[in-house]
């Protein structure tokens, strides 16, 4: 199948990674359909359908004729474990689960290394059980779907308001460092 012929639906569209992977997708000839909390105008090759991870009439829109879903979506910061799990396990099910029912073929996963130490928090935790969620919707389907779950250890990058200070700082010349005691040796202590 070309580029023209292969409908990807993405979520987390407008977030860091999302921005990235919707502009690669468009330079690539890609019909994208991206899920969005707020109205955006469509592009010659991207539909945005307004909705979130709890709304099946959205999903259902989302993956209306999609080829491949990347999950991109996800919580990594939030108050408690409850809000951690309502997007990275309850949404990322919601999304497989409707991919499923859609007859979409491949499913892409963006999860966490943290993922494999689900004990160490509840981001780890969450990240995990919305693997376990994807994993078990695709033993109920009959005809298969790959699955691929990415497990990136960090994402950083011009743009990321998270680690815009660090590389602001690394432009100026200044070269962050772990905060820590610094001994006669110059090392860290």
């Amino acid at each position: 199948m070309t580029s023209k012929n292969r409908r990807i639906a993405v979520t987390g569209a407008t977030g860091f990674v999302g921005r990235s992977v919707i502009q690669q997708l468009e330079k690539r000839g890609y019909p994208v359909q991206a899920l969005t909390r707020y109205p955006r105008p469509n592009t010659q090759t991207t539909e945005w359908v307004t909705g979130t991870l709890d709304d099946e009439a959205a999903l259902q829109r989302l993956v209306t004729a999609a080829d491949t879903v990347i999950h991109i979506a996800g919580l990594t910061s939030a108050p408690s474990l409850k809000t951690f799990l309502e997007v990275n396990a309850i949404g990322t099910e919601n999304i497989a689960k409707t991919a499923c029912a859609e007859g979409v073929r491949r499913f892409i996963l963006v999860s966490s290394i943290a993922a494999r130490e689900p004990h160490l928090s509840h981001y780890a935790y969450s990240k995990r059980a919305g693997e376990t969620r994807v994993i078990d919707q695709l033993k109920n389907r009959e005809d298969g779907m790959e699955l691929v779950i990415i497990r990136p250890p960090a994402i950083i990058g011009a743009g990321d308001p998270a680690t815009e200070p660090m590389l602001t700082a690394m432009r100026r010349g200044w070269l962050p460092s772990p905060a820590g005691k610094v001994g006669k040796t110059g090392r860290m202590s």
